[in-house]
Protein backbone atom coordinates (compact mmCIF):
# COMPACT_ATOMS: atom_id res chain seq x y z
CA UNK A 1 0.00 0.00 0.00
CA UNK A 2 1.33 3.23 -1.09
CA UNK A 3 1.17 6.01 1.72
CA UNK A 4 0.66 9.58 0.29
CA UNK A 5 1.18 12.99 1.57
CA UNK A 6 -2.70 14.59 1.34
CA UNK A 7 -0.91 18.54 2.34
CA UNK A 8 1.91 17.71 -0.85
CA UNK A 9 5.01 18.36 1.13
CA UNK A 10 6.43 14.77 0.71
CA UNK A 11 6.29 14.12 4.63
CA UNK A 12 4.85 11.09 5.83
CA UNK A 13 4.73 10.67 9.60
CA UNK A 14 5.73 7.25 10.98
CA UNK A 15 2.59 6.03 12.30
CA UNK A 16 0.99 6.05 8.86
CA UNK A 17 3.91 4.00 7.48
CA UNK A 18 4.12 0.23 9.27
CA UNK A 19 6.86 -0.63 7.22
CA UNK A 20 9.21 1.44 8.69
CA UNK A 21 10.83 1.57 11.88
CA UNK A 22 9.30 3.45 15.08
CA UNK A 23 11.12 6.53 16.80
CA UNK A 24 11.84 4.99 20.16
CA UNK A 25 13.34 1.97 21.53
CA UNK A 26 11.10 -0.42 23.11
CA UNK A 27 12.94 -0.78 26.69
CA UNK A 28 10.43 -2.95 28.36
CA UNK A 29 7.52 -4.68 27.81
CA UNK A 30 4.80 -4.67 30.77
CA UNK A 31 2.05 -7.25 31.17
CA UNK A 32 -0.55 -8.16 33.59
CA UNK A 33 -1.36 -11.80 33.47
CA UNK A 34 -2.68 -11.71 30.26
CA UNK A 35 -5.24 -8.76 31.02
CA UNK A 36 -6.34 -6.49 29.11
CA UNK A 37 -5.23 -3.15 30.12
CA UNK A 38 -7.81 -0.54 29.66
CA UNK A 39 -6.16 2.86 30.59
CA UNK A 40 -3.13 4.31 32.02
CA UNK A 41 -1.55 7.20 33.43
CA UNK A 42 2.10 8.51 34.44
CA UNK A 43 2.75 10.24 37.82
CA UNK A 44 3.14 13.42 36.43
CA UNK A 45 5.30 15.44 38.82
CA UNK A 46 8.60 16.60 39.83
CA UNK A 47 10.58 17.97 42.25
CA UNK A 48 9.91 21.12 41.01
CA UNK A 49 6.27 21.28 40.45
CA UNK A 50 5.45 22.92 43.91
CA UNK A 51 6.49 25.78 41.89
CA UNK A 52 3.67 25.85 39.76
CA UNK A 53 0.76 23.84 41.80
CA UNK A 54 -1.70 25.69 43.83
CA UNK A 55 0.09 29.05 42.17
CA UNK A 56 3.54 28.46 44.04
CA UNK A 57 2.21 29.24 47.38
CA UNK A 58 2.92 25.72 48.34
CA UNK A 59 6.99 26.24 47.20
CA UNK A 60 7.14 29.15 50.19
CA UNK A 61 6.97 26.53 52.75
CA UNK A 62 10.78 24.94 52.43
CA UNK A 63 10.06 22.01 55.37
CA UNK A 64 7.24 21.16 52.26
CA UNK A 65 9.44 21.17 49.41
CA UNK A 66 12.22 19.09 51.28
CA UNK A 67 9.62 16.49 51.73
CA UNK A 68 8.18 16.32 48.71
CA UNK A 69 11.22 16.02 46.68
CA UNK A 70 11.19 12.95 48.55
CA UNK A 71 7.68 12.19 47.61
CA UNK A 72 8.50 13.25 43.68
CA UNK A 73 11.85 10.64 43.81
CA UNK A 74 9.39 7.65 45.11
CA UNK A 75 6.59 8.28 42.50
CA UNK A 76 8.26 9.80 39.58
CA UNK A 77 7.94 7.08 36.43
CA UNK A 78 5.27 5.37 38.36
CA UNK A 79 2.35 4.21 35.96
CA UNK A 80 -1.06 3.85 37.41
CA UNK A 81 -2.99 1.01 35.10
CA UNK A 82 -6.70 0.18 34.91
CA UNK A 83 -7.31 -3.37 34.25
CA UNK A 84 -10.63 -5.51 34.10
CA UNK A 85 -11.59 -5.50 38.10
CA UNK A 86 -8.21 -4.43 39.03
CA UNK A 87 -6.29 -0.98 39.47
CA UNK A 88 -2.57 -1.49 39.44
CA UNK A 89 0.59 0.58 39.93
CA UNK A 90 3.86 -0.06 38.28
CA UNK A 91 6.80 1.13 40.00
CA UNK A 92 9.31 3.45 38.55
CA UNK A 93 11.39 1.55 37.21
CA UNK A 94 8.66 -0.31 35.27
CA UNK A 95 9.13 -3.84 36.36
CA UNK A 96 7.81 -6.31 34.87
CA UNK A 97 5.45 -6.73 38.16
CA UNK A 98 3.27 -4.14 39.22
CA UNK A 99 4.08 -3.15 42.92
CA UNK A 100 0.31 -2.39 44.01
CA UNK A 101 -2.55 -4.03 43.12
CA UNK A 102 -6.18 -3.31 44.24
CA UNK A 103 -9.06 -5.70 43.39
CA UNK A 104 -12.56 -4.51 42.67
CA UNK A 105 -15.14 -6.89 43.75
CA UNK A 106 -18.33 -7.43 41.95
CA UNK A 107 -21.68 -6.76 43.99
CA UNK A 108 -25.00 -6.31 43.03
CA UNK A 109 -25.18 -2.93 42.30
CA UNK A 110 -21.95 -2.69 40.62
CA UNK A 111 -21.94 -5.99 38.27
CA UNK A 112 -18.96 -4.40 35.74
CA UNK A 113 -15.45 -4.02 37.79
CA UNK A 114 -13.66 -2.66 34.24
CA UNK A 115 -11.73 0.54 35.45
CA UNK A 116 -12.20 2.65 32.68
CA UNK A 117 -10.29 5.76 33.46
CA UNK A 118 -7.42 6.59 35.77
CA UNK A 119 -5.62 9.84 36.92
CA UNK A 120 -2.99 11.24 39.53
CA UNK A 121 -4.61 14.24 42.06
CA UNK A 122 -3.30 15.06 45.94
CA UNK A 123 -5.35 16.45 48.54
CA UNK A 124 -4.46 20.03 49.81
CA UNK A 125 -5.37 18.98 53.12
CA UNK A 126 -2.40 15.70 52.50
CA UNK A 127 -0.56 17.19 49.85
CA UNK A 128 2.54 14.28 50.57
CA UNK A 129 0.38 11.43 50.13
CA UNK A 130 -0.26 11.25 46.06
CA UNK A 131 -3.86 9.74 45.20
CA UNK A 132 -5.01 7.93 42.21
CA UNK A 133 -8.58 8.86 41.06
CA UNK A 134 -10.39 5.88 39.13
CA UNK A 135 -13.53 5.20 37.25
CA UNK A 136 -15.81 2.06 37.11
CA UNK A 137 -18.99 2.53 34.93
CA UNK A 138 -20.87 5.58 37.27
CA UNK A 139 -18.67 5.02 40.48
CA UNK A 140 -15.56 6.99 41.07
CA UNK A 141 -13.13 5.40 43.16
CA UNK A 142 -9.89 7.42 45.03
CA UNK A 143 -7.16 5.33 46.28
CA UNK A 144 -3.98 6.67 48.26
CA UNK A 145 -0.82 4.58 47.41
CA UNK A 146 1.12 5.56 50.27
CA UNK A 147 -1.45 3.91 52.93
CA UNK A 148 -2.65 1.40 49.64
CA UNK A 149 -6.30 2.22 50.78
CA UNK A 150 -9.09 3.35 49.26
CA UNK A 151 -9.69 6.82 50.56
CA UNK A 152 -13.03 7.80 48.69
CA UNK A 153 -15.99 6.35 47.14
CA UNK A 154 -18.47 8.57 45.18
CA UNK A 155 -21.67 8.08 43.45
CA UNK A 156 -23.61 10.21 41.49
CA UNK A 157 -23.11 9.69 37.27
CA UNK A 158 -26.21 8.22 36.14
CA UNK A 159 -24.42 7.12 33.53
CA UNK A 160 -21.23 5.35 32.65
CA UNK A 161 -18.33 7.81 32.74
CA UNK A 162 -16.82 8.61 29.77
CA UNK A 163 -13.53 10.88 30.59
CA UNK A 164 -11.52 11.99 33.77
CA UNK A 165 -9.23 14.92 33.92
CA UNK A 166 -7.31 16.25 36.95
CA UNK A 167 -6.79 19.88 36.59
CA UNK A 168 -3.03 20.89 35.90
CA UNK A 169 -2.00 23.43 38.79
CA UNK A 170 -4.68 22.67 41.28
CA UNK A 171 -4.06 18.87 41.71
CA UNK A 172 -7.14 18.56 44.23
CA UNK A 173 -10.07 18.98 41.42
CA UNK A 174 -10.93 16.67 39.09
CA UNK A 175 -13.76 16.43 36.41
CA UNK A 176 -15.85 13.79 34.95
CA UNK A 177 -17.58 13.57 32.05
CA UNK A 178 -20.78 10.93 31.15
CA UNK A 179 -23.10 9.71 28.99
CA UNK A 180 -26.01 11.04 31.36
CA UNK A 181 -25.52 14.35 29.32
CA UNK A 182 -23.35 15.92 32.59
CA UNK A 183 -19.48 17.08 33.13
CA UNK A 184 -18.81 17.35 37.00
CA UNK A 185 -16.78 18.87 38.55
CA UNK A 186 -15.17 17.10 41.95
CA UNK A 187 -13.04 18.49 44.76
CA UNK A 188 -10.86 16.43 46.92
CA UNK A 189 -10.07 18.31 49.40
CA UNK A 190 -14.02 18.51 51.00
CA UNK A 191 -16.34 15.75 51.77
CA UNK A 192 -19.40 13.73 50.09
CA UNK A 193 -22.73 15.28 50.98
CA UNK A 194 -25.19 13.96 52.65
CA UNK A 195 -28.57 14.95 50.65
CA UNK A 196 -29.06 17.01 47.66
CA UNK A 197 -28.68 20.49 46.70
CA UNK A 198 -30.78 20.67 43.54
CA UNK A 199 -32.77 23.87 41.46
CA UNK A 200 -36.25 23.69 41.63
CA UNK A 201 -38.48 23.24 38.15
CA UNK A 202 -41.16 25.89 37.18
CA UNK A 203 -43.86 25.81 38.56
CA UNK A 204 -42.78 23.94 41.64
CA UNK A 205 -40.91 26.05 44.36
CA UNK A 206 -38.88 22.81 46.53
CA UNK A 207 -36.07 21.50 44.95
CA UNK A 208 -35.88 19.10 42.23
CA UNK A 209 -35.56 15.04 43.55
CA UNK A 210 -35.21 14.21 39.60
CA UNK A 211 -31.22 12.88 40.07
CA UNK A 212 -28.73 12.18 37.74
CA UNK A 213 -30.57 11.40 35.00
CA UNK A 214 -31.22 14.84 34.85
CA UNK A 215 -28.24 16.26 35.31
CA UNK A 216 -28.64 16.59 38.90
CA UNK A 217 -27.53 15.90 42.67
CA UNK A 218 -28.47 12.06 43.49
CA UNK A 219 -30.85 11.84 46.52
CA UNK A 220 -29.38 9.37 48.14
CA UNK A 221 -25.70 10.22 50.09
CA UNK A 222 -23.05 11.04 47.69
CA UNK A 223 -20.33 8.41 48.93
CA UNK A 224 -17.20 7.80 51.67
CA UNK A 225 -14.18 9.11 52.47
CA UNK A 226 -13.00 11.92 50.66
CA UNK A 227 -14.27 14.21 47.65
CA UNK A 228 -17.35 15.87 46.95
CA UNK A 229 -19.51 16.99 43.50
CA UNK A 230 -18.95 21.22 43.68
CA UNK A 231 -20.17 21.99 40.02
CA UNK A 232 -22.77 20.15 37.54
CA UNK A 233 -22.75 21.17 33.99
CA UNK A 234 -25.97 19.68 33.01
CA UNK A 235 -27.96 18.43 30.19
CA UNK A 236 -31.46 16.96 29.35
CA UNK A 237 -34.52 18.80 30.99
CA UNK A 238 -32.30 20.75 33.19
CA UNK A 239 -30.76 22.39 29.94
CA UNK A 240 -26.96 21.75 28.77
CA UNK A 241 -25.86 19.26 26.91
CA UNK A 242 -27.99 17.35 24.88
CA UNK A 243 -26.77 14.37 24.22
CA UNK A 244 -23.41 12.13 25.70
CA UNK A 245 -20.31 14.53 27.32
CA UNK A 246 -17.33 12.36 25.80
CA UNK A 247 -14.47 14.43 27.15
CA UNK A 248 -13.69 17.47 28.94
CA UNK A 249 -9.69 18.31 28.52
CA UNK A 250 -9.66 22.10 28.77
CA UNK A 251 -8.35 24.09 31.74
CA UNK A 252 -11.38 26.54 31.35
CA UNK A 253 -13.53 23.74 32.37
CA UNK A 254 -12.49 24.70 35.76
CA UNK A 255 -13.15 28.35 35.28
CA UNK A 256 -16.74 28.06 36.59
CA UNK A 257 -15.78 28.19 40.03
CA UNK A 258 -11.87 29.41 39.90
CA UNK A 259 -10.69 29.97 44.26
CA UNK A 260 -7.38 31.96 44.35
CA UNK A 261 -5.12 29.46 46.36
Amino acid sequence: MDFEDPSGSGYVPWYRKPKDLQPYVLSKLLTSDKQHLQCTACFPWTADSLDILWGGHAAQDPQLVAQWKDVAKNWTGAIAVGAEGRLLVFPKLATAKPSIAVTIAASKEQANTRVDHVTWAINTNRPLEPLIVFTVSTVILIFDVSSQTLVGKLRGHGGPITSLSVHPTLPHLFATTSRDFTTRLYDLALYPVQAPNNPHWLPRTEPSLAGPAHGLHMCEPEGEGIGQCVAVMVGGRSGGHKGAVLCAVSPSVYKLWSTPY
